[in-house]
């Protein structure tokens, strides 16, 4: 079960706002679930030419990641690659590639552990979309952080269509808890 928040499209979007004459993101889609499930609701969203996703999970039912896939695309159209750098120890990064896969990963690891994922994905028309995130990991107490750093860079190699749906699923089929959510922001 989960609950969803339409947007509010802003009819001035594209305007400058401000003594810096900047054009702000827009609110376009959200979800909150109301049960633990594998997958979020299918997000609609407008084409706009970048996105923004917050997505906040703060536990699992088990080991997983958080991944994204885009347009109902299951095919093996996506690459991802993680860059994680463990916690309270000095070793060297940790490269994770993800060659041909369903979804774009985002964590190096399957962990049982809640998580904050902040990403920014291109969405021009006729160009592979590129997704950019930064992942924080929980702990179970201070200094537990299994991981302190994780970089994600992602690619959907689709250049006949923007973006207009998002899924946020697991990638190993666990559960995201009941309370995470997930909001998706768009600009010019």
């Amino acid at each position: 079960m989960s609950t969803t928040f339409g947007g509010q499209f802003v009819q001035t979007l594209g305007q400058l706002y401000g003594i810096d004459n900047v054009i702000p993101l827009v609110y376009l889609n959200g979800a909150i679930l109301t049960a633990a499930a594998t997958t979020f609701p299918t997000l609609s969203v407008p084409a706009y030419n970048t996105l923004a996703i917050a997505i906040n999970a703060p536990a699992f039912g088990g080991a997983d990641n958080v991944s994204l896939r885009f347009n109902a695309d299951a095919g093996n159209n996506y690459q991802f690659r993680t860059l994680s750098l463990a916690s309270a120890s000095i070793t060297p990064i940790v490269d994770n590639p993800g060659l041909t896969t369903s979804s774009i990963v985002l964590g190096p690891a399957a962990l049982a552990v809640g998580r904050t994922i902040y990403a920014f994905v291109s969405n021009t028309l006729a160009s592979p979309k590129v997704l950019t995130a930064t992942v924080g990991l929980a702990g179970a107490a201070v200094g537990t952080s299994p991981v302190s750093v994780i970089s994600c860079q992602g690619t959907w190699f689709n250049t006949t269509a923007q973006i207009t749906t998002v899924t946020c699923l697991t990638a190993g089929g666990q559960t995201i808890a009941a309370g995470s959510s997930i909001q998706i922001f768009g600009g010019l």
